[in-house]
This record gives C-alpha cells, sequence and structure tokens, in this order.
C-alpha cells in the first residue's frame, strides 16, 4: 500500500566543497516507529564526514532498520573523487567512481552493474580515454575499490556485539539511564565511566587513555569508535540477549555510579566535573606516582582547581572504601587499594 511507502531525501554541501545526497524508498515494517527520532539522526549523520561509502550505507540502514528497503542511491563529490551508488532492494545495481591520481595527474573511472560486470578506464583532464599506464601506481586503488564493491554488496544494519552490549548495561547500571548514542555528551559520559571504572579493574576491551592534540582529556579511542559505531542506533531501552555482569562487577558498578551521580547533581555544569573526573584520574595513573611532580604545576596541566582536585579523589577513596567494608573480599581490595597508593602525598 502507498500508505506504508516513506522516502527519505538529503543532500548538504560542505564548506570544504564536497557534496553529499542520498534517497531512500522503503515500506514500514513495524508500528509506532519513532520517525522525529529517525529524522534527527538523519539530521545530525548528515554533518559527518560522507566520503566512505560503505559506512555512509551502514549508517543509513541502521538508522532506517525499520523499514523495508527498496530502493537507496548514494552521491559524493569532492574535489578528486565523484561517487554514485544504487541500490534495489538493498542489492547493489550501479556503482560509478571517478577518483583522480595526483600522482599521474590522471583519473581512474570505474563503473559496475550486475549485467556488465565491471571496467576500469584512464581519462586525461579532459577526459580523453587513455591506455593503462602506471598502472603498479593506481593497482592499490583498484584493490580498494573491488574490497569497496565486496563490502557493498554486504552491509547490514549495525548490530551489538559483546562489548558493546557490556558497555550499555554498565553505563545503564552506572548512570540509572539508557545510553543514548546521538546525545552531545554520551562520549564524555562514557570516557569518565570507564575511566573510574578502570580503577576497579572493571573493563570491556583492552583499551588506553591517551592525551591528543585536539582532545582537552584523555580519551580513549577504543571507546570513541564504539560511541562513532553505535551513534544510529539512538537512544537503547532494550537489548536482545544481554551480556550478564557478574555479582561483584554489578556491585562495583552500582557503588561507583551511585556515588559518581551524587557528585554530578551537586554541580551545574555536569560535563565540566566528568572531564575533570577524566583528567585526575589520569594523572593518578600516569603521573603523581613519581615523586618529583610538582602539584602546583600539576594542577595547571589539569585545569582543575584544588577544591576539584580533592573533589575527584575523595570520590574514588568514598568508592573504595564503601567496597572494601560491605562487599568484597578483603583478598581482592588490596590489589584495587594498590591503586590508591598514587594519591598518598597529595
Amino acid at each position: 500500500m502507498d500508505s506504508d511507502r516513506v522516502v527519505f531525501s538529503e543532500n548538504i554541501h560542505n564548506k570544504n566543497g564536497s557534496i553529499f545526497e542520498f534517497k531512500y524508498e522503503g515500506i514500514i515494517k513495524k508500528e509506532n516507529i519513532d520517525t522525529n527520532n529517525i529524522n534527527e539522526l538523519i539530521t545530525k549523520y548528515m554533518m559527518n564526514n560522507h566520503e566512505n561509502m560503505v559506512k555512509n550505507v551502514r549508517l543509513l540502514r541502521t538508522i532506517l532498520k525499520d523499514y523495508d528497503e527498496k530502493f537507496l542511491a548514494l552521491s559524493y563529490q569532492s574535489k578528486n573523487l565523484n561517487e554514485l551508488i544504487k541500490f534495489y532492494d538493498s542489492n547493489i545495481f550501479l556503482y560509478k567512481r571517478k577518483e583522480f591520481c595526483d600522482e599521474i595527474n590522471k583519473s581512474l573511472i570505474t563503473k559496475y552493474t550486475p549485467d556488465d560486470n565491471i571496467n576500469f578506464k584512464f581519462v586525461d583532464t579532459q577526459n580523453n580515454k587513455l591506455d593503462y599506464l602506471n598502472i603498479d601506481i593506481m593497482s592499490d586503488r583498484i584493490i580498494n575499490i573491488l574490497q569497496e564493491l565486496e563490502m557493498l554488496n554486504h552491509i547490514k544494519p549495525i548490530e551489538l556485539d559483546h562489548d558493546s552490549k557490556r558497555l550499555i548495561e554498565i553505563y545503564q547500571l552506572f548512570y540509572a539511564e539508557n545510553p543514548n548514542f546521538n546525545s552531545d555528551d554520551i562520549n564524555i559520559k562514557l570516557q569518565a565511566m570507564m575511566a573510574l571504572l578502570a580503577e576497579f579493574n572493571v573493563t570491556i576491551v583492552n583499551y588506553f587513555f591517551s592525551l591528543f592534540n585536539k582532545s582537552n582529556i584523555p580519551t580513549s579511542l577504543e571507546i570513541s569508535d564504539l560511541v562513532c559505531e553505535l551513534f544510529p542506533l539512538g537512544e537503547i531501552k532494550d537489548i536482545y540477549d544481554p551480556v550478564t555482569l557478574n555479582d561483584e562487577e554489578h556491585k562495583i558498578i552500582s557503588i561507583a555510579g551511585k556515588e559518581t551521580r551524587k557528585v554530578l547533581e551537586a554541580y551545574d555544569n555536569e560535563e565540566d566535573i566528568l572531564k575533570i573526573i577524566c583528567n585526575v584520574l589520569y594523572a593518578a595513573r600516569y603521573h603523581l606516582s613519581y615523586p618529583t611532580t610538582n602539584y602546583n604545576d600539576l594542577l595547571k596541566h589539569l585545569y582543575c582547581s584544588e577544591n576539584e582536585f580533592y573533589l575527584c579523589k575523595s570520590l574514588v577513596n568514598k568508592i573504595s572504601n564503601i567496597l572494601y567494608y560491605e562487599f568484597i573480599e578483603k583478598e581482592k581490595m588490596n590489589q584495587i587499594k594498590l591503586n590508591r597508593n598514587n594519591w598518598k602525598n597529595y
């Protein structure tokens, strides 16, 4: 029925001169779809970088997973790259790509259809067809195109894996709310949460916190990657086949979350406090153990006041004390308490 058919169409002209547009047609396959949330997700998605077509298709199919896809077309244009892809019933039926190669001042044009298979040709700046020259330079690009085509033919909406489910369940327990992966503060909330829980040996993946030039807080790239991947899922309320946290983890996360929420409720700017927690925990792990560390220099480096520094210190110590005296076996807490030695001179 026509009433069940939906159409989504967007385009954006970016400041760098690139243009991205897509059109989607589908059939409603479930009731009570939150169209406002879908439109919000699409709006935020349009502000992303769109050069990676595999990522574009995957994100759009995830955002629009409540519809049965009938048609999808995506186009990306920039100074050195033009790409057009069309799908019918989720199957690719047209792929066109023109990529300029600086090394030889020529362009590689690729066209694929299921009937005609795939064709490559070189053209000059006037689009005149050329022989296959400097094929060694272009071989890596041809391989990448073939790999991209293979992936485009098998792209499915994003599904939660073990680490993603674990992260979501930890978040729900820690903050007593559902995570919304397209909210502006989701990354800092996850970074601060996992930085704090790492003090008590609760982790999701093997990750590191590092300071980068464009980041004003220690950041785990692994956690940031998970946030980006889960963006099109928006708010997650329920998890199919959830991962069960063990009793010890459940106790640690519950106590750490409850005490952290008390701290956050006492301040107007929650994000600033979360940043301070990240910075101070990072300093405790990598700087405070050095006897030469200067306290005043450290405060300047952390961009926090003495009161804010001790706020974070007292938060960690309070969680440790509650766990030690009420829940965790003492021999296990002894290992956790080793982390507290970094604070002893401050």
